[in-house]
């Protein structure tokens, strides 16, 4: 049987030992033409006609993506002076407002510890409850002296 076949096909058939006759056939281990078209259809194995097509897009995409990066910095870089003008004069605005609030801070510290004699942080908790208490005393105090004042007008009169 193996005489009619070409010389090659004898030949890989000694190598590979098939020169016996097997009980299988070769065609149920053959793939069928759904597999072969499964095959052709899955993402495993892409064409390099598509590979080539996709890497060129891929390198367009890319390129236009760098040219429009470069014709964004040209268009900052023109404006480069206003932008910089703006931030100087934003940075100096929050530091005036920093400044003030520390000043204002630093006041109040500073009434605190000639009230009550000695210093005390600002982040204290008990900082707040010292200058709300001085704050009290001192509406009271002012509301004494109104009364006073009220008191000597009436005497006054009365007089």
């Amino acid at each position: 049987m193996l005489k009619s076949l070409p010389e090659s096909v004898t030949r890989l058939g000694m190598y590979h030992g098939l020169r016996h006759t097997t009980k299988v056939d070769l065609s149920s281990r053959w793939p069928s033409v759904e597999e072969v078209e499964r095959e052709k259809t899955s993402t495993l194995f892409t064409p390099h006609s598509i590979v080539r097509e996709q890497s060129a897009a891929m390198k367009q995409s890319a390129e236009k993506k760098h040219r429009m990066r470069l014709e964004k910095m040209m268009k900052n870089e023109k404006n480069y002076g206003v932008t910089l003008e703006k931030y100087l004069s934003s940075q100096q605005k929050a530091e005036k407002e920093k400044d003030e609030k520390d000043a204002v801070l630093e006041r109040r510290m500073r009434e605190i510890h000639e009230y009550f004699g000695y210093w005390m942080d600002s982040k204290d908790p008990r900082f707040e409850l010292l200058l709300s208490q001085k704050e009290a005393q001192e509406k009271k105090a002012e509301k004494m002296a109104k009364r006073a004042e009220l008191v000597k007008k009436k005497i006054a009169e009365v007089m």
